[in-house]
């Protein structure tokens, strides 16, 4: 089997600039999990198809995120209660240059996510007035009610498609942080594919092939259920399962 590392290097290179062509801020997205051993594989399978992003000659890139809800978790629920209109608010921060923004998704009835991101000077605690500004435009939330609940950080690997408008995203080594404590997800790889319309994708292809089958649920769901003791997660129960399994978590 091949290793990541020649695998990774085996792919054609993209640059940030030409990433901005991909953006897909209104898009549907499809995520999946798996364990890492099998990264080499799916990612050899895609070789012809996508380039990879390429930032000062690396390919994994470091992310670290923290994400704000409500006191009573509203935004959680909203997605383990399958509401049709949810959103995600969170900081971002982009380890490798230093940049940082806030951002807003939203996923509709329809499902599909937008998403609306401006500017911030760094990761902190408390929302700037140009954040709260933009918070209010966007969602129907007091920014008030919101407080910071986890840190996510994790590296990701990027692809995009050489024959449409597709882009690919890997997370690796992710752990999350609540309240001084730290889990981590192991061998756990979140891919998520993001399409301007749900479509055939040689990824799809590939992960079907493998046998791995889409998961929806994100990374703050996840975070949440492994780091908040009694927390409700019965509608995310497989998923939890599968999750646990792959982190190598008895």
């Amino acid at each position: 089997m091949q290793t990541l590392e020649k695998v990774l290097n085996s792919f054609v290179s993209i640059s940030l600039e030409e990433l901005k062509d991909y953006s897909l801020q209104d898009r549907i997205d499809t995520k999946f999990i798996f364990p890492m051993q099998r990264l080499p594989v799916i990612l050899s399978n895609l070789q012809g198809e996508y380039a990879m992003l390429k930032i000062q000659e690396k390919v994994i890139s470091d992310y670290e995120t923290v994400y704000y809800d409500t006191t009573s978790l509203d935004l959680y629920l909203a997605h383990h209660n399958e509401k049709g209109n949810r959103y995600k608010i969170r900081l971002r921060k982009y380890m490798d240059s230093g940049l940082c923004f806030f951002e807003i998704k939203f996923k509709n009835s329809k499902e599909r996510t937008l998403k609306y991101r401006i500017p911030q000077p760094d990761l902190k605690t408390a929302l700037t007035k140009e954040a709260i500004e933009f918070l209010h435009e966007h969602i129907p939330l007091i920014a008030n009610d919101l407080t910071p609940q986890i840190t996510i950080r994790y590296s990701r690997l990027t692809l995009i498609s050489l024959h449409s408008k597709e882009r690919l995203t890997f997370d690796l080594q992710l752990t999350a942080s609540r309240e001084g404590y730290t889990y981590s997800f192991g061998d756990m790889v979140v891919a998520e594919l993001k399409q301007e319309n749900k479509g055939a994708s040689p990824f799809r292809t590939a992960m079907k092939q493998a046998g791995i089958r889409s998961a929806s649920l994100s990374k703050y769901c996840m975070g949440l259920m492994v780091t908040y003791p009694g927390i409700k997660s019965n509608k995310f129960k497989q998923t939890l399962l599968i999750v646990q399994k792959i982190a190598h978590v008895n």
